[in-house]
């Protein structure tokens, strides 16, 4: 469980609500899923920099969004108009918007007015109250919905809710976040769970101790100029084993290190503050040493003083970005049949996003959580244990002779430096670093600023709305740690870091025909389709990109789509290699019609169905469909039932074994109209 320090340092107002909206969704819920299964025994991590918020909401710190939501939408000025309707749909696309009349009715209207000079143009009072409810509603997870009998309610209004009503559950979802706390404390005093934590804010901490770490596994990286403050690495990591004893009682055993970092000098430095295990991913284990058989990765390994696990990655991403989409029984099943491949005896390491991967699932993941718990429980050969249970029942871990420097992204630190924006960060903060380097008062800023989270969002690959917002966060904490050390801020510091910002997809401009054969014949081919370069972790939230563009587009009589992946132009072996085994399924929503492309990619297949309910009706076979280097495919018009000026929303999925690998864009969907004789004419441009 975690989130970065959202408060600004002068405020102390929240900049985003994550804090408080997780507060009222998967942090209670999945304490709630365990209380109901008391056999089922888990390891649970809460960085301190959440915790801290956790409890600042109860003694009724806010944010900016809740300031806004708690005014009178009669009395809102412009620019927090257009706030409300730039964030306020900040919610999973298919599972909340679409699933609500109301709420689908309002992100049509925002995407009618989205050129407007205002974005909240055509937005009228009534619009923004509802706006704000079903916004919140949407974020109320099941524990919430069992215990308030008023979301119900709320829930069958679904539109034309007033002041009174909204005032009310902006009380509900807050309150929330006091439940938190107390429900884990109980898990953890009745021996269910096993709480541990992160450093403070966060930090990856082998950078912190020397960036040029990240050589290791980047040697062709351009870092920026060395940051080297291993005494911020030990602080981070003091401070949070004493704010977790404040907050649960107790000093954790062990920790996990943020976004699964590791090095020798890092987990050393764990050691010498106490700690006695430590988990990151599969990748790190394999990089370690070469050869080894995957056996090694059921087992604890030992570095020093203190025992490494290592996740199963795919058992791992299967719950975090695959079984959302699948129903909860057949995922489960999948679950422990993989689960049960772990040797006798072994160790099945599935560690996770707390947070974010519910809000994909059904019901915000309460049929999924209970029938695994369930199952968990009732599983002959399979039992939960806790790490530091796990570790008790075993001998010491095989004794590691070298540990790969790396986290659970690619083995590598390329998330978080070597792009140049985050390098210049790393240089804003030694800069801020050295400056202040004899002032304690300006040192819990510094901390800060040290967070994963900002560099996470700086540059390439990761994009989101809020990109600005961490961007402006980062550069406060710098220019309140100069003035808490009595020194004037560089007038750098009032200019952005990042520069970049994902691109829009471009909408077809021209026909094409391209020739279906699956290779990157001529750039000229597929000129004037529409586009969309797919910005790294828009598929919820895959860690390894399985496409990297989309173009799609038509000629008088077909619809053609291409699919690049990553090594698309790198002239590699086997480029489709990661989609070996997967079916690509292309959703076109025309109106009321739900119309489904299927293509098995190791096959030649191309089914077209109609996505009616209760049983899809196939409508025939495409007209072609290759795979080399791309997967080409086009389906006539007249087949799929299009007509000339008709709006068409498309979504391509990836599947595997009827779980969504990868859905492209993660919300939202790619948008065409069908082409009229005048398409060409009404589209020239020189």
């Amino acid at each position: 469980m975690h989130q970065p320090e959202y408060r600004e340092p002068e405020s102390g107002v929240a900049a985003l609500p994550w804090v408080r909206l997780h507060a009222a969704a998967a942090y209670r819920d999945m304490a709630r899923a365990l209380e109901e299964v008391p056999a089922v025994r888990v390891t649970v991590n809460f960085v301190p920099s959440l915790t801290a918020q956790l409890e600042a909401l109860e003694k009724g710190v806010t944010d900016a969004y809740e300031v806004i939501a708690r005014k009178r939408a009669a009395d809102l000025d412009a620019a927090e108009r257009d706030f409300m309707v730039a964030r306020f749909f900040s919610v999973h696309w298919g599972r909340q918007i679409e699933t609500r009349t109301r709420y689908r009715e309002l992100a049509e209207k925002r995407r009618r007015t989205a050129h407007s000079p205002t974005s909240a143009a055509g937005f009228s009072a009534r619009d923004l109250t509802d706006l704000v409810v079903l916004f919140h509603l949407c974020w109320l997870g099941f524990a919430a919905r069992a215990d308030e009998p008023a979301i119900k309610d709320l829930e069958r209004k679904g539109a034309g809710f007033g002041e009174d009503e909204k005032l009310a559950l902006l009380d509900l979802v807050r309150a929330q976040a006091g439940k938190v706390l107390p429900a884990w404390r109980a898990l953890a005093e009745r021996g269910q769970v096993e709480l541990c934590c992160s450093p403070f804010y966060h930090p990856i901490v082998p950078l912190l101790i020397d960036t040029d770490v990240a050589l290791r596994a980047m040697p062709e990286a351009r870092l920026p100029f060395r940051f080297a403050f291993p005494e911020d690495a030990r602080a981070q990591i003091e401070r949070a084993l004493s704010a977790h004893e404040r907050a649960f009682g107790r000093r954790p055993s062990g920790m996990w290190p943020p976004e699964g970092s590791v090095s020798p000098e890092a987990v050393a430095l764990y050691e010498q503050c106490g700690l006695r295990w430590l988990c990151t991913d599969e990748g790190v284990l394999w990089a370690s040493f070469a050869g080894q058989a995957r056996e090694a990765l059921f087992t604890s390994h030992r570095l020093g003083g203190v025992e490494l696990l290592f996740r199963d990655r795919e058992l791992s991403d299967r719950i975090g970005f695959g079984y959302a989409n699948a129903p909860a029984a057949a995922s489960v099943k999948d679950f422990l049949a993989r689960a049960q491949r772990t040797p006798p005896g072994g160790l099945c390491a599935v560690f996770l996003d707390g947070e974010n991967a519910w809000e994909a699932f059904e019901d915000r993941g309460a049929p999924f959580l209970r029938a695994l718990y369930a199952a968990l429980a009732a599983q002959p050969g399979l039992r939960t244990r806790t790490i530091t249970e796990a570790l008790a029942e075993r001998a010491p871990g095989r004794p590691l002779a070298r540990l790969h420097s790396g986290s659970w992204i690619d083995s590598k630190f390329a998330i978080w430096i070597g792009d140049p924006d985050k390098n210049r960060a790393w240089e804003a903060l030694a800069q801020a670093r050295r400056a202040c380097v004899d002032s304690p008062p300006a040192l819990e800023h510094l901390l800060i600023a040290e967070g994963s989270d900002w560099f996470w969002w700086f540059g390439e690959p990761f994009h989101s709305a809020e990109d600005p917002i961490f961007d402006r966060l980062f550069r406060m904490r710098l220019q309140a740690a100069y003035r808490a050390a009595g020194l004037e801020p560089p007038t750098t510091l009032e200019l952005p870091i990042g520069g970049t910002a994902p691109k829009p997809a471009q909408p077809p401009r021209r026909f094409v025909t391209p020739r279906l054969d699956g290779l990157v014949t001529s750039f000229y081919e597929w000129d004037g389709a529409g586009f969309w370069d797919i910005p790294r972790g828009s598929a919820m939230g895959e860690s390894r990109p399985l496409l990297a563009r989309i173009f799609y587009g038509f000629d008088r009589t077909h619809f053609y789509v291409r699919l690049d992946p990553p090594d698309a132009d790198r002239k590699t072996t086997d480029p489709l290699c990661a989609l070996h085994g997967t079916e690509v399924r292309l959703l076109l929503r025309a109106g009321e019609r739900h119309l489904g492309v299927r293509v098995s990619v190791d096959a030649v297949a191309l089914p077209l169905v109609e996505e009616y309910a209760p049983e899809p009706r196939e409508l025939g076979h495409g007209t072609g469909f290759a795979r080399v280097e791309i997967l080409e495919l086009g389906v006539a018009l007249s087949t799929l039932g299009l007509s000339p000026r008709q709006p068409v929303e498309l979504i391509v999925q990836v599947m595997s074994d009827g779980v969504a690998l990868a859905r492209y864009p993660r919300d939202g969907h790619l948008a065409f109209v069908v082409p009229d004789a005048q398409f060409e004419a009404e589209n020239w441009s020189a």
